[in-house]
């Protein structure tokens, strides 16, 4: 099978080497100046041989002799790809310098031409290669290969468009029990002694769906709700300790880390985390090593404040997960799928919910008992038979014998393959298999990966007519994914696809059939070079690796991990691909602008201060990035980078002078207007074929509409995304308003942003179109759109007829007094549904709203079914302090999440709030005049999560009876607030209920206690609190965290602790608050045999902690804050019994600070066991 696999990309390799050069010397004929009739030839041996292509394709698995002629062919085609490659080069050679001389300005203008000796040596080569092919041809008619022209197989690119699931996530079947059995697992308390670290593993064999299981656990409502922060680390084959932690880091900020040193990391890991609990992902885990887990174990000690926390493993290995600490009770080992569950996964993946013919779903059930119960061996041979709908097509599949080798080793490879063969064209095979290069388990970059397979000539635009290569391999992407060769894709607000993965046993076959080209250095090895075309090193040894010198000379990708250029002085002639992103790389050789035939060049991350001179002269270049480099400027020339169509970098400093004569850019990520420079806004107008996002900044230096209006904008049909940006320290505004009505984008346009704008009206290409004028909306294609700091704007346009905007965000819009009518609907014409698809609205820093209302009358809205905000999901109000209307009107029958903060008018919300039956999130925070809510009666089913902040004149809310959703209660500093709600025992899902500084809540009644859901408690700095219920407590049987006291001042006990020894299982997080008239720490609290962490505030009166504090046998957290008496520990002893404490903080006590001296203090001998001590 290993022989069938190579051989097929050798095939798919020649056919498409041959028809690129043929294409190739077709275009560059005209310039064969002394050498057209070589080059004729050159053209008729090529079409001659591959006419023969296809016979010898499937003559060479038997016959050794056809196959050594196909390697051979294969070595001819790719060194005539480099002659013409060269002869493309001195073109583009001459265009550059032509184009210079027009620059300049020169008087004398003359075309440059190929000089005589360049081109007599490249006749010498042509004449030389047409020897090789005449060889190669006539040992074709030896071998008795045959014509088999016009049978070529092409992509099916209709189909691939049109497919339903391009792009879906995969249908999940079967895992409702697996799923149920892990949250148990990871929520309720284990029955051993409580650990640390718990840790649950999923083991299973490859293809069984561990990650997917593990995604489907974490993306849960019970988890999401349980654990406050969740990371997710891919461990693969490399468990590197420190970049583990790295990894660990960037989950929690969602951002890239740029620190190394260890110690920094784990402490802002520890800072992320805060006090939360934590659920941490391992997947796929391969280390046996002990010494490597006790390593990250000792690290992850360090975070012992987050108790309660979990880790996932999932892992191949039985032996893997007891390596990583897992008991017996929680290994868990998904079982395969039923035959009608692999069949559920396929008939989703072909058909969708479209009927199926009942002879094909007799064939497709046959080929579901094959799978063998293995959930991606089904989705990759679904993505196989969307393809293939032709009954003949999925018998071959369902009889092929590769079947039988799923009961064998490696077989799931063996099966992947029928994918791989069935794949339509060679250009599709080949791009596929130079996935092998990316490490397993990474994301994958869609648009970076295309521009690599262009690099390549993976992608024949002479098969596409007038496609740019972009939307061919646009085309190739979507074939693989429907293949379902690539998964986990994640696509940006707007639905186009950014990064994707490779399932590893997928990663696999990849680096299988790319063995012979591609290979991936981890150590100095030596094997056959004389194949090898692709080679990534991660290689760190001090010498340049042996076999990177024998292969330089053939490599058309290079993917560097290290610095060898410093000791390497190899010929990388051929190379048309160098990555080196995130190399300690300070400096590159003189001679990077001999790389002739480089199209794609990657430098980010790395320390590289300056480019070479010769940089200038890569006229093939088609990829530069820069992104996130050490780089200080660019160097002069880069105008003459003519081929460049993608640029990356994110400093204004590397924005290219000129810019407006590299006229074949697609990518341009930044565009940073300077007179100074003479990098005038109207450049932009030669950049035609611009796509994707474009960011426009310093418009303050446009001179004027008409210097817009030549950047063309509207002619970016493109474009997705723009943002137009002003500076904000600027000392007045010029001319804003004409220079924004001269950049008019393109009605394509889905994303717009407008950033410190200071005309005082917006655009008439942002409104609808005129009143009484039937035209569409300019820019009726919005997704999103965003208005910042457009401060001078003294109205909002009218925008409630933008039918596709979803996101729609006003910040500091400062003037704007009133929203009404004009913005949900233009002119006097007739009301429609405004707004129909938002879902997310953003109103804030609105300092001079005072009004909203949609002036629409009720009885037109139930009459004619006119509506505002059908869709609307989340509703987000924050910084209008004059706004008096009430955001929510009427009913929003969509909405989700509402929340209104720092609008200080707002004496009382609509009954829009009950009648939108949809809503989960209700959050009101610092509306100082708000005096009521009303009825909530409607929400009863729905309602999750009620939280009511920094209200001071609150004094009613309304009953949450039968409140069956609710999980989440919180009121806070709500001063005049006398009562909880009624009907709170009765909200039985309720987990977290948090009353905290109302000073005027004299009582909590008794019914709390009904509450049996109840996770998290906090009841403090209630004043006028004088009792509370002593049974209550006794009741919370789930209880975990406990949050209690700062009562009334008159109290000389704590009140409500007597039936506290009930929690003993339960228990494990207590803050205990105390007030001036306690003496002492309440005795109740000594039979908490499962506490974890305790934290004692504010007990001035007491001098000696208890000495029953030793019975806390599982604390393993101990913080003690504004203590000012207190001066001792219990006995050596009873600290000496906690043997499990790890961490010990003492906050704004002086007395037990000063005692606590280490050395010399009193009281030191009793904490210098404990591992970290913070005293402050």
């Amino acid at each position: 099978m290993e022989q069938k696999v190579v051989e097929a990309v050798l095939g798919a390799a020649v056919q498409l080497t041959l028809s690129k050069v043929i294409s190739l010397a077709a275009e560059q004929a005209s310039l064969a100046c002394g050498f057209k009739n070589d080059m004729k030839k050159l053209r008729v041996l090529l079409t001659l041989i591959q006419a023969v292509l296809q016979d010898a394709e499937e003559k060479h698995v038997r016959d050794g002799s056809v196959r050594l002629w196909l390697q051979e062919l294969r070595d001819v085609a790719y060194e005539i790809d480099d002659v013409l490659d060269e002869f493309t080069y001195q073109k583009l050679g001459m265009k550059a310098k032509f184009q210079d001389q027009i620059s300049r300005k020169l008087c004398n203008l003359f075309t440059p031409s190929i000089p005589l000796p360049y081109r007599l040596n490249m006749a010498k080569k042509i004449k030389n290669i047409n020897v090789s092919l005449s060889h190669i041809n006539k040992q074709a008619s030896q071998f008795g290969l045959q014509r088999r022209v016009g049978e070529m197989v092409v992509l099916p690119r209709g189909n691939l468009e049109t497919h339903s699931l391009i792009g879906d996530p995969f249908h999940v079947v079967g895992r409702g029990y697996d799923v149920s059995k892990i949250i148990n697992l990871l929520i309720k308390s284990s029955t051993q002694q409580p650990q640390i670290i718990s840790v649950i593993s999923i083991v299973g064999m490859a293809g069984l769906g561990k990650t997917t299981l593990a995604k489907l656990v974490c993306n849960s409502e019970p988890i999401q709700h349980h654990f406050g922060k969740i990371m997710w680390v891919c461990v693969s084959n490399d468990f590197d300790v420190d970049r583990i932690l790295v990894e660990m880091l960037e989950s929690l900020t969602k951002t890239p880390c740029a620190f190394r040193n260890k110690d920094t990391v784990l402490r802002r890991i520890q800072e992320e985390l805060g006090e939360e609990r934590y659920l941490l992902i391992f997947d796929d885990v391969w280390n046996e090593n002990v010494e490597k887990w006790e390593d990250l174990k000792g690290c992850l000690l360090g975070f012992s404040r987050n108790i309660g926390s979990k880790i996932i493993v999932t892992t191949r290995s039985d032996n893997v997960a007891s390596v990583m600490g897992t008991h017996t009770e929680h290994k868990h080992h998904p079982k395969k799928l039923v035959d009608d569950e692999c069949w559920s996964i396929i008939k989703q993946k072909v058909f969708g919910s479209s009927s199926i013919p009942e002879e094909m779903e007799v064939i497709g059930k046959d080929i579901a008992k094959k799978c063998r119960g293995l959930p991606l061996v089904a989705r990759v041979i679904g993505g196989t038979m969307s393809n293939k709908r032709d009954k003949e097509e999925w018998l071959s599949i369902k009889h092929c014998n590769i079947w039988d080798s799923l009961e064998r080793n490696n077989g799931i490879l063996h099966v992947l393959k029928l994918s791989f063969d069935r794949l339509p064209s060679p250009s599709l095979k080949r791009c596929f298999a130079y996935c092998s290069n990316f490490s397993r388990d990474v994301y994958i970059e869609r648009e970076q990966l295309i521009q690599l397979w262009m690099a390549n000539g993976f992608l024949d635009p002479s098969k596409e007519g007038n496609m740019a290569m972009e939307d061919i391999g646009n085309m190739q992407f979507k074939a693989l994914l429907s293949n379902s060769l690539f998964q986990d894709v994640e696509r940006d607000a707007y639905g186009n696809i950014e990064v994707c993965k490779m399932h590893d046993l997928v990663h696999d076959l990849a680096v299988f059939v790319s063995k012979e080209e591609t290979k991936v250095l981890y150590n100095d090895s030596m094997v056959d070079t004389s194949c090898i075309r692709h080679m990534s090193v991660v290689f760190y040894g001090e010498s340049v690796p042996t076999i990177l010198e024998h292969a330089a000379h053939k490599l058309h990708s290079l993917f560097l991990n290290v610095d060898i250029f410093c000791r390497f002085p190899g010929n990388l002639k051929s190379l048309r691909t160098l990555k080196l992103t995130g190399v300690h790389i300070k400096k590159l050789p003189g001679s990077l602008g001999k790389l002739k035939h480089l199209r794609f060049f990657d430098i980010s991350v790395t320390n590289i201060t300056k480019l070479p001179e010769s940089f200038t002269q890569l006229y093939n270049l088609q990829t530069l990035r820069l992104l996130k480099c050490s780089l200080e400027h660019l160097p002069k020339g880069m105008r003459n980078l003519v081929s460049l169509r993608h640029i990356y970098f994110d400093l204004e400093k590397l924005m290219p002078v000129d810019i407006g004569r590299l006229t074949c850019l697609q990518t341009l990520p930044f565009f940073f207007v300077d007179m100074e420079k003479g990098c005038l806004v109207s450049e932009l107008g030669c950049l035609s074929q611009l796509r994707g996002k474009l960011k426009i900044c310093n418009l303050e230096d446009v001179k004027d509409n008409a210097e817009a209006s030549r950047a063309n904008m509207e002619a970016k049909t493109k474009l997705y995304k723009l943002k137009l940006k002003w500076s904000y320290k600027r000392e007045c505004p010029i001319n804003d308003k004409e220079v924004l009505e001269g950049l008019k984008p393109c009605s394509n346009l889905k994303g717009l942003t407008i950033v410190n704008y200071w005309g005082d009206d917006l655009p008439s290409w942002l409104s609808s179109s005129v009143h009484g004028s039937n035209l569409p909306f300019p820019l009726n294609n919005l997704v999103k759109l965003k208005l910042i700091n457009c401060r001078e704007c003294l109205n909002l346009p009218c925008l409630g007829q933008l039918c596709n905007l979803t996101v729609l965000e006003i910040d500091e819009m400062k003037k704007v007094k009133r929203i009404g009518r004009e913005f949900y609907f233009n002119g006097q014409g007739e009301a429609t549904t405004s707004f129909p698809a938002l879902r997310r609205f953003i109103l804030v820093e609105m300092e001079s709203l005072e009004e909203w209302v949609d002036d629409l009358d009720s009885v037109i809205i139930e009459r004619e079914g006119v509506a505002a905000f059908p869709c609307l999901e989340e509703l987000i109000v924050s910084g209008c302090p004059k706004l008096k209307s009430d955001p929510i009107q009427r009913k929003l029958p969509s909405l989700q999440v509402l929340q209104v903060s720092y609008c200080s008018e707002i004496s009382t919300l609509g009954d829009g709030l009950s009648a939108s039956s949809r809503l989960k999130e209700v959050h009101i925070q610092a509306c100082l005049n708000l005096g009521s809510i009303p009825t909530m009666e409607g929400l009863s089913t729905c309602l999750k999560e009620l939280r009511i902040c920094d209200c001071p004149n609150l004094r009613f809310m309304p009953s949450i009876q039968g409140f069956s959703s609710l999980t989440d209660l919180t009121i806070k500093d709500c001063e005049r607030l006398s009562c909880l709600p009624s009907g709170i025992e009765s909200c039985a899902s309720l987990g977290n209920l948090n009353i905290h500084n109302c000073p005027s809540l004299s009582f909590v009644p008794q019914d709390v206690g009904e509450l049996r859901s109840l996770i998290f408690l906090s009841i403090t700095s209630c004043q006028k609190l004088t009792c509370l219920p002593g049974e209550i407590l006794g009741c919370l049987t789930n209880l975990e965290t406990l949050h209690i006291g700062g009562f009334s001042e008159q109290l000389e006990e704590f009140e409500g602790l007597t039936s506290l020894h009930h929690l003993h299982a339960s228990l494990e997080y207590l803050e205990l608050y105390g007030w001036k008239n306690l003496k002492s720490i309440p005795s109740q609290l000594q039979h908490l045999a499962s506490l974890k962490s305790l934290e004692l505030w504010n007990f001035n009166g007491v001098q000696v902690l208890p000495e029953w504090l030793g019975n806390f046998s599982s604390l393993q957290r101990l913080q003690i804050w504004n203590c000012n008496n207190l001066m001792h520990f219990p006995s050596l002893d009873a600290m000496k019994r906690l043997s499990k404490l790890q961490r010990l903080e003492i906050n704004k006590c002086p007395q037990l600070k000063e005692n606590c001296t280490k050395e010399s203090g009193s009281e030191w001998p009793k904490i210098a066991h404990i591992p970290n001590i913070r005293i402050q």
